[in-house]
């Protein structure tokens, strides 16, 4: 029987460094993609050096991208001007959240 993963609070001290970036941030992806942790849970990041927000965007989204692409996943199409795909609508759905607007149908 699995255990229901409770709320925590997750301090990242370091969180813009090379080891957050291929190991850490890459791992609590997919932690959230498989349901874990749970919902309520925050993970903050902190960091001695500056980083732009651009620049941390970046690099927090790279190695996601990475992931995608070495399985040969493409992304989902959707119209220029809109929200995104359905499916995004429907994987923060899966967790019991919810984007601000509504999916147009």
């Amino acid at each position: 029987m699995s255990e229901t993963p409770r709320p925590a609070d997750l301090i990242v001290f370091g969180g813009t460094g090379d080891l957050s970036m291929r190991k850490l941030l890459p791992a609590l992806y997919h932690a959230d993609r498989d349901g874990r942790p749970a919902p309520e849970t925050r993970t903050i990041a902190m960091s001695r050096g500056g980083l732009d927000e651009v620049e941390a965007a970046w690099r927090w989204i790279d190695p996601i991208l990475g992931e995608r692409d070495s399985r040969g996943t493409p992304p989902e199409p959707y119209p220029a001007g809109s929200a995104g795909p359905a499916s995004a609508y429907e994987l923060v759905g899966r967790r019991g959240r919810a984007w601000h607007e509504e999916v147009p149908v």
